[in-house]
């Protein structure tokens, strides 16, 4: 047992252990040698939460390039854009305040909507981070009470603070919680956006897990966070996508004491302790079917490709031990070309390769909007005798559907 980042008990009870894992966004020559942190996930007994059990230090995280970013769905910014404009209190001569860069567009959709008191945190000037290749594994460190002054000396006290997924990042929740309450006014909103790992947990798909992830919400787990950082919740929603869905959560700050104990419904918690599927065996039946499935396309004049090379094409090759049947990975960003794979050391190629590389099987580890359009770009690979086939049990083109 640990004890929760949330509800502070000392109730967080190991549900498997994943293994040693390298940070995902660690590309290296392939000759360097690579650390390797734990990945065990925990589920708090009292109020549910799913965490890691061992979250890997902030500074383990930093990337080793200033061209690493995570970028996440937007089809529903402009919906959530017209919600903001009508939250009650608020006009266009609201203040808003965005923390990191996920918020860019957001705040460029309700700069258009005629919003002008629009900015958003500097990493040097208003986190003092100096590392130029730092991302959201420090700004969340940073957002600390003492930052609270200077940001209102400097920017005024905004009225809406907009904060997309960087809540499941923090390593101290509750810290990061109570800073938002002190900048923002106190009649003023906050808008929490995470992803919903619910599918993920109940598929099950094991590419749920990041080792950047400390926190993993549901709809349920979700609301009891924001209600123990001292929020009350005005507007929520669940933004439906077909691989993860998006959880938003518009608050208010409130009164509440943070070290006042609150309770869980036991029908709702029994409920969020049989959804998760995440089981030592049958993790290791799924194992043993993608190695069948990959073994069945393995053949000596063909390759076997992979499409992406972000975090979940990471966990996945490391996870289900298949290095060794894997012959290359394909991403279009050129940063990437020449580099190697954490863990697994496959070599990333441009995607011309899918087609000068004699290749019979290309998994898919892209984002949903991004499946489509690679499938159709790359027809001739189809026309061809290739298959795709996805890493997302969710998907249409999942592993699954074709063994």
């Amino acid at each position: 047992m640990k004890v929760c980042q949330i509800c502070k008990k000392n109730k967080c009870k190991e549900l498997i252990d994943f293994g040693n894992h390298p940070v995902c966004h660690k590309f290296s020559d392939g000759k360097q040698k690579e650390e390797k942190f734990s990945l065990a996930l925990g589920q708090c007994q009292f109020c549910g939460l799913v965490q890691l059990m061992s979250p890997i230090p902030p500074d383990k995280l930093i990337p080793s390039y200033d061209w690493i970013k995570y970028n996440e769905p937007e089809e529903h910014l402009d919906h959530l854009a017209k919600i903001i404009t009508r939250l009650p209190g608020i006009n266009k001569q609201a203040t808003v305040c965005g923390v990191s860069y996920k918020e860019d567009t957001i705040l460029e959709r309700l700069n258009k909507l005629g919003f002008q008191k629009i900015w958003r945190m500097n990493m040097k000037e208003d986190l003092n981070i100096n590392n130029s290749n730092a991302n959201l594994e420090s700004i969340q460190l940073q957002i600390s009470p003492d930052i609270v002054n200077s940001i209102h000396q400097k920017h005024g006290i905004p009225d809406i603070v907009i904060v997309r997924h960087l809540l499941e990042h923090t390593q101290d929740t509750l810290k990061f919680m109570l800073t938002l309450k002190q900048i923002v006014s106190p009649s003023g909103y906050i808008i929490f956006e995470v992803p919903d790992c619910s599918k993920g947990f109940e598929t099950p798909d094991y590419t749920t897990i990041w080792e950047e992830h400390t926190l993993y919400f549901t709809d349920v787990t979700f609301k009891m966070c924001l209600n123990a950082g001292g929020f009350s919740l005005q507007h929520f929603e669940k933004y439906n996508y077909p691989f993860e869905n998006i959880l938003i959560g518009i608050a208010k700050p409130n009164n509440i004491n943070l070290e006042k104990s609150f309770e869980v419904d036991k029908n709702i918690l029994s409920n969020e302790f049989k959804r998760i599927k995440f089981l030592p065996k049958q993790l290791e039946n799924k194992q043993n079917s993608i190695r069948k499935f990959l073994k069945s396309f393995k053949k000596k004049e063909y390759n076997i490709a992979i499409f992406g090379t972000g975090h979940a094409a990471c966990m996945f090759i490391n996870l289900f031990g298949i290095k060794d049947l894997v012959d290359f990975a394909i991403d279009d960003n050129n940063e990437k070309i020449g580099f190697y794979i954490p863990g697994s050391k496959i070599p990333i190629y441009s995607s011309e390769n899918l087609s000068n590389r004699k290749t019979n099987l290309c998994l898919l580890g892209l984002g949903s909007e991004s499946e489509e359009k690679i499938i159709k770009k790359y027809q001739n690979f189809k026309d061809n005798g290739g298959v795709f086939a996805s890493i997302y049990p969710d998907s249409k083109y999942a592993i699954e559907t074709i063994y």
